[in-house]
């Protein structure tokens, strides 16, 4: 009898030690992710706009966005931007990335067509041909008709 329950706490140490290191590998695993957005309608006057994307990371994971931009620039009308494309660095969960990302130091990249806002690294037609630079991105869930 007693060997018996020797062996079934030593079952237990075993298969707790492998839970926790089955959790703490998880927690390891860093997520590639990217976000596709379009600004639909910008204020020149106030120098920000709102728009809707989708971040998609490796995994399957996806979140649908609502996109706030704060920026400067030369626009003397209300524009849209169809297409913009930003990188992120890998995290370990997409809600890491519901958030606002602020530009860092100066935008010089910007004319060579990416920006970076800590670690967003945007491209594509953000509005530079409008004379439009992002300092603010602001992504936050979105309310789907599932949630």
């Amino acid at each position: 009898m007693r060997t018996f329950v020797r062996q079934v706490l030593g079952l237990a140490v075993v298969l707790v030690g492998l839970a926790g290191f089955g959790t703490a590998r998880a927690d390891t695993i860093m997520l590639d992710c990217h976000v596709d957005f379009s600004i639909t309608s910008w204020s020149a006057d106030k120098q920000f706009g709102y728009g809707v994307g989708k971040i998609k990371c490796t995994r399957g994971n996806n979140l649908v966005v609502k996109v706030r931009v704060m920026g400067e620039g030369v626009a003397d009308r209300d524009v849209r931007i169809p297409s913009v494309h930003g990188k992120f660095k890998p995290v370990r969960k997409i809600e890491d990335l519901v958030r606002t990302f602020k530009a860092t130091g100066s935008n010089a990249a910007a004319e060579a067509g990416t920006q970076v806002l800590g670690n967003l690294i945007l491209s594509g037609e953000q509005g530079w041909d409008h004379g439009i630079r992002f300092s603010q991105v602001e992504l936050d869930r979105a309310r789907t008709k599932s949630s």
